[in-house]
């Protein structure tokens, strides 16, 4: 046994990144095929792309209707071959390769390695006015594919900025359920302060595919400069969220898009930390977290031993511990100490946490001494934890 020393760890914060992204898993929130409002007649187009290398991707394209009562699974698919280095175009997806007309809603576009996905949905056949003459034309806007891990879950958030309700212009919003489970999904509005103005809770149903037009009135009045929050309050599901914002004169839209969290996935990989007391930090901890659970977790606990405080190394974990839905876990692992080949203690560390899918977790870790040699008097202590994802 060894007294105890103090360290620090500064655990790497998430970030947030724009842009279009590589995935297997990726979402088009907003497409279609068919009339709209003041004459408007709606078509997508959309690119794969798959960078060089020596394999081909197959690629399955989901189309799931608007729906707010959500859509089974699966949905009607294509499966397509995507060539390196090729770059298929897909005009007018929802006629040409789905054959639907005046149908609007999502695509899922699911791959066996990482691909680019981008698309436009546009009001085609309008007539321009130009100093040549009229010319034939068509105004729309571009959607970047959304890589699932973009998706926003239970307590995450997400913001579209730059929305507004007025004369001049107005602005449709949606959500789109990626998981095939129920959520709530609570929708604020936000002046150009910070102030909350009025916010709503909706339930969103599995793969439920959702548009609301000019839903700042929906949700108590519109304005300018305005900022919608996302928060997922309850529920497994998640979701991605998109805006247009429309010119009500000549019915332009433009896309807003969500605050994406980083492309690096921290709700896998290595997590370490440091116990933590009033004064000081005592001992560490880490551990790996895959989809088998919690595994390798380590740790230098204190115990207290006749008022002296000493730091015992314990784990790791032989067996993965299971992690919920919810990311909580427990574990727990027994251990003897020796002094040469004396044995001194034997203490059982029971470890809770619960880690969140932004890269942080945190618990307690209680130390329960079951054996203390002849003139050791020694006590466990409960000590709280907190760690941070270090790596993948």
């Amino acid at each position: 046994m060894r007294k105890v020393s103090t360290f620090f760890l500064i655990a790497t914060a998430a970030t947030a990144v724009w842009g279009v992204s590589l995935g297997t898993d990726v979402w088009l929130p907003s497409v279609g095929h068919g009339p709209g409002q003041f004459g408007s007649q709606w078509r997508t187009d959309v690119w794969i792309a798959l960078p060089a290398g020596s394999s081909s991707a197959t690629v399955d394209i989901f189309f799931l209707p608007r729906s707010e009562s959500g859509n089974p699974w699966p949905p009607e698919s294509r499966r397509v071959t995507i060539n390196p280095g090729e770059t298929r175009e897909f005009v007018d997806i929802i006629k040409e390769l789905f054959g639907k007309d005046n149908a609007f809603g999502a695509l899922r576009v699911v791959a066996d390695r990482e691909i680019l996905v981008t698309s436009r949905i546009y009001s085609a056949g309008l007539t321009i006015v130009t100093d040549q003459g009229n010319k034939t034309g068509s105004t729309g806007q571009f959607f970047a594919g959304l890589p699932i891990t973009a998706a926003i879950g239970v307590n995450q958030t997400t913001d579209l900025a730059g929305l507004e309700e007025s004369g001049t212009f107005r602005t449709n919003v949606g959500w789109v359920e990626v998981t095939g489970n129920e959520c709530s999904l609570q929708v604020a509005q936000i002046d150009g302060n910070g102030t909350t103005l009025f916010s709503k809770t909706y339930s969103v149903k599995p793969y439920a595919v959702v548009q609301k037009g000019s839903i700042l009135n929906e949700l108590g009045g519109g304005g300018r400069n305005r900022r919608l929050r996302f928060t997922v309050v309850s529920g497994n599901g998640k979701v991605v969220v998109f805006g247009s914002r429309l010119d009500n004169a000549s019915n332009d839209p433009s896309t807003v898009e969500m605050r994406t969290p980083t492309l690096v996935d921290r709700s896998r990989g290595l997590f370490a930390g440091a116990f933590l007391e009033s004064n000081t930090a005592v001992g560490g901890v880490s551990f790996s977290l895959s989809s088998s659970g919690i595994s390798g977790f380590t740790g230098n606990g204190m115990v207290d031993c006749s008022g002296v405080p000493y730091t015992l190394d314990f784990g790791p974990n032989a067996t993965p511990a299971e992690v919920d839905a919810s990311g909580v876990f427990s574990l727990a692992l027994t251990h003897d100490y020796f002094d040469g080949n004396n044995k001194i203690l034997t203490v059982t560390w029971s470890v809770s946490g619960q880690v969140a899918s932004q890269g942080t977790a945190s618990g307690v870790v209680q130390g329960n001494v079951t054996f203390g040699a002849s003139g050791w008097t020694c006590t466990g202590l409960t000590q709280n934890w907190r760690a941070g994802w270090v790596a993948p």
